[in-house]
């Protein structure tokens, strides 16, 4: 890793466990795609096996699913509980007004899915976590973001 990135990468974790204080007790979490969420699958981790909370975990890709096997979440389907308490997501680009842009990556539907099927969704990008309601994300009501 490039010195100048190390500040990326600590961002991006710090972003992550942020999103992750979120997740309660019982919770069924989306997992998205992407390096952001990677730290925020090892946090869920972590808080499994350390706190003993019990979450199930509905990966949005195979990096997703491989990721939360390896750190111990147990998994679910969408046809087994069709209704998901928060996902966890990372973004393409979000502008200075909060805009957002997502699917540079190859598993944008499966995301675009698993967050309609969202109480929240929490977008994780480069030391933000933006706590949004799924209409807002999914360009519902008027289109604008809103923060809870």
């Amino acid at each position: 890793m490039k010195p100048k990135d190390d500040w990326k990468e600590k961002a991006k974790k710090i972003a992550a466990l942020e999103a992750v204080k979120h997740v309660k007790d019982g919770f069924v979490v989306g997992l998205g795609s992407g390096s952001t969420v990677a730290y925020a699958i090892a946090e869920i981790g972590r808080r499994i096996r350390e706190e003993k909370i019990e979450v199930l975990g509905i990966p949005t890709s195979t990096q997703a699913f491989y990721l939360a096997i390896e750190h111990g979440i147990p998994l679910t389907t969408l046809d087994e509980h069709p209704t998901i308490d928060l996902t966890i997501d990372g973004a393409d680009q979000i502008d200075k007004k909060l805009n957002l842009i997502k699917g540079m990556g190859g598993a944008l539907t499966r995301e675009k899915i698993v967050a309609s099927c969202s109480k929240k969704v929490g977008i994780v990008e480069t030391g933000l976590f933006l706590n949004l309601a799924h209409q807002a994300y999914l360009g519902k009501k008027d289109g604008n973001l809103i923060k809870l």
